[in-house]
């Protein structure tokens, strides 16, 4: 596969802002400009179990990364549960419920090499339950958690404070 001029341009652009010469007869990214501050968006699907419910659920956000070494976002989290209601007449009634909580989270590197030196990276989040429907939540809503992401999963274990506090109960979610 030929690389492009523009592509090229790009690459030595990026790679003089981290100090670096690169080298035009790569086809792949110096390792200088993998270590370059960055802002990330992230988009992901996957499923959370909260209480007792499994919830499919869609991320979306963005994050500044610092040279490889940490992490700090803003994103949100969508969870969909559904609910089956039986009318007066013996009809279903089927709703979706959406509740959407915006994050803000911090993440380091983690100190474990995996497969082929790819590192884990760990952090702790606070959310805050901005749309809610259905009636799941109560009150004001919040979330603290813990993330652990991987090449290409995220695991997010929550503990979710609602009704003005006075409740909590974990949470789990797989993120793609």
């Amino acid at each position: 596969m030929k690389t492009t001029p523009l592509l090229l341009s790009f690459l030595l652009a990026c790679s003089m802002l981290c100090g670096q010469k690169a080298d035009s007869s790569k086809t792949s990214p110096p390792d200088s400009l993998k270590k370059c501050d960055r802002i990330l968006f992230n988009v992901g699907v996957g499923a959370s179990l909260i209480r007792y419910t499994l919830s499919p659920s869609f991320h979306y956000g963005f994050c500044f990364s610092h040279a490889e070494k940490w992490q700090a976002g803003l994103n949100a989290d969508s969870y969909f549960f559904f609910e089956q209601t039986l009318k007066a007449d013996n009809s279903k009634d089927y709703h979706t419920y959406i509740n959407t909580f915006v994050n803000a989270e911090f993440l380091l590197k983690g100190f474990f090499d995996v497969v082929d030196g790819e590192n884990i990276w760990y952090g702790l989040g606070l959310g805050y339950l901005v749309g809610r429907s259905g009636d799941y939540f109560f009150g004001n809503t919040a979330k603290l958690y813990f993330v652990t992401k991987f090449k290409h999963v995220t695991i997010t274990e929550d503990l979710i404070f609602t009704n003005d506090f006075k409740t909590f109960f974990p949470g789990l979610s797989l993120q793609f």
